[in-house]
């Protein structure tokens, strides 16, 4: 079960991703939150463009 600090980051995240226009803000937010809910080190985030395959 989460506790409530994983869910609140969970729900501004789920905002933010909503209200931002630039996914890079997001996708940091995110990072951040994978870390600090999984008690991680560090963490990245991998992106594909299919049009440079």
């Amino acid at each position: 079960m989460f506790d409530l600090d994983a869910m609140t980051r969970m729900y501004k995240l789920s905002m933010l991703f909503v209200r931002e226009g630039n996914l890079e803000p997001v996708l940091s937010e995110i990072v951040d939150a994978a870390i600090a809910i999984s008690g991680a080190d560090f963490g990245n985030i991998q992106l594909l463009d299919p049009r440079n395959i």
